[in-house]
């Protein structure tokens, strides 16, 4: 019986200490437990608040846009300021920074809200980025179809005049009045159409417009042709004159505004955005006015030159660039840029590329230059992929020219000038001329190339307008 109990009490004492052993670990668990539930529930709380202070700058970026979009003048630094809203469960702090050399808006915007697990000063946040990019686009217009045309601003009582042997296969637009020299020509075709405004003279020998084998589509003289009785006089067969429609109705086409001003300012690369990468030999511009103050412009020099301007996003939004080479060399061209001088061209180049190019005063092409949209100056020309639009600033009148294309030399592209064109011996144009005048001399002939879509910066009957684009993959959530 001792003996029992002994052995009794000896267990005892070991059993004392297991049990609280269990208990401690019983209580640790429960602890646990309790933490982890705890840690859960106060995550999920944080993560809700978290998608609400996100949902907050999204609407805080919308407000953003909003105010620039409504702002008078997009290209304002302090149209978006700092501006805090309060809204349903926290509130909205938005901003926006521009950029003018790449005329874009860095926009910013952080939703707060109270932060759930307590903690003092530690709102819950989330912030948005986002970039838009101001950019200045040409109106199209309905009289924007005068970009298929040979056109004359001349008045009537002004012949424009078309010089010995000279060939025209474009549809020719004269305001005021046309005379034709000994053996030039209109030639037919269905897409050849004749506009005169004022009067048509034709000269003697083998003068005349379309045949009786190849018609011109349609002939519209306003007064008439002249010689004959009466005179003038509705023109028909017996004045050389072969359509196969006539008409004393012209379309009534009006020259687009050739507005400096503002591609001086807003021009990729330009006076007021030099390129981003790389340069261009003399720079765009002398000082800061828009006054034909810079020297004679170079565009394919000797060296090799490479200027771009870059958005926000590193995507390119103006270029040109030049390669020599041997027989000719390659003008890489994007975008609307501006030179405030004088254009002199006496190269050899094919272009590649779709850009308008502004000169605030003349625009020349020396004997033989060549500056084509394919190495052989031909019919393989697709101006869908490659076309140039050259535009002249200049006023100048005969005996000046705000245009020349000198002896020889050919353009495949599209001009337009405040002044006159001068179309010299033996040089071709492919593409639309608008001028005040046209002076088209001995052999010179004027290809017909239909246009599309107008380029950015192009002259346009509705003028320009100002827009704002979101820069894809710019939104970007932090």
């Amino acid at each position: 019986m001792v003996k029992f109990s002994r052995r009794l009490r000896a267990e005892f004492g070991q059993a004392l200490p297991l049990a609280l052993g269990v208990s401690v670990a019983l209580m640790m668990t429960i602890t646990t437990v309790v933490e982890y539930t705890s840690s859960n529930s106060r995550w999920s709380s944080y993560s809700r608040a978290n998608v609400s202070a996100y949902s907050l700058a999204e609407a805080g970026m919308n407000d953003a846009r909003s105010v620039l979009w409504k702002a008078l003048n997009p290209r304002d630094g302090t149209s978006v300021p700092q501006t805090t809203v309060t809204l349903d469960g926290g509130t909205a702090t938005f901003s926006g920074v521009y950029d003018d050399p790449t005329s874009t808006w860095t926009l910013t915007s952080t939703g707060s809200v109270r932060n759930p697990n307590g903690t003092a000063n530690r709102a819950v946040t989330r912030t948005i980025n986002s970039k838009v990019r101001v950019s200045t686009a040409s109106i199209s217009g309905a009289d924007d179809v005068i970009w298929n045309y040979l056109y004359t601003d001349a008045p009537t009582g002004t012949c424009m005049n078309l010089a010995n042997n000279s060939v025209i296969s474009t549809p020719l637009y004269v305001r005021g009045d046309l005379c034709m020299g000994n053996n030039s020509s209109i030639t037919g075709g269905v897409t050849t159409v004749l506009q005169v405004g004022g009067s048509l003279t034709i000269g003697n020998g083998g003068t005349t417009v379309g045949t009786a084998a190849n018609k011109v589509n349609q002939v519209k003289v306003g007064l008439g042709c002249t010689g004959g009785n009466p005179n003038p006089h509705p023109c028909t067969t017996a004045d050389k004159v072969y359509a196969t429609n006539y008409s004393s109705t012209t379309s009534g086409l009006t020259k687009p505004p050739i507005d400096l001003a503002t591609w001086y300012q807003n021009s990729y690369p330009g006076p007021k955005h030099n390129c981003g990468t790389g340069s261009f030999p003399g720079g765009f511009d002398t000082d800061t006015l828009q006054n034909n103050s810079r020297g004679a412009v170079n565009l394919t020099p000797a060296s090799a030159y490479d200027c771009r301007v870059l958005d926000g996003m590193g995507n390119i939004i103006g270029r040109i660039s030049w390669t020599p080479g041997n027989p000719k060399g390659t003008l890489t061209v994007n975008g609307t840029m501006f030179f405030d001088g004088p254009i002199s061209y006496s190269g050899s180049a094919v272009y590649s590329g779709r850009a308008t190019i502004y000169s605030s005063g003349t625009i020349s092409f020396g004997i033989g230059a060549t500056l084509c949209g394919v190495a052989a100056c031909d019919t393989t020309w697709d101006s869908t992929s490659n076309l140039l639009v050259l535009v002249s600033g200049s006023n100048a009148q005969s005996p000046s020219c705000a245009f020349t294309l000198g002896n020889n030399s050919v353009f495949q592209g599209a001009t337009m000038m405040g002044g006159d064109y001068c179309e010299n011996n033996n040089a071709g144009t492919w593409g639309a001329v608008i001028a005040h005048q046209l002076f088209i001399s001995n052999n010179a002939i004027n290809h017909y190339v239909p246009f599309g879509t107008l380029l950015p910066g192009q002259p346009a009957a509705g003028g320009t307008a100002t827009t704002l684009v979101n820069e894809s993959d710019s939104y970007v959530a932090g």
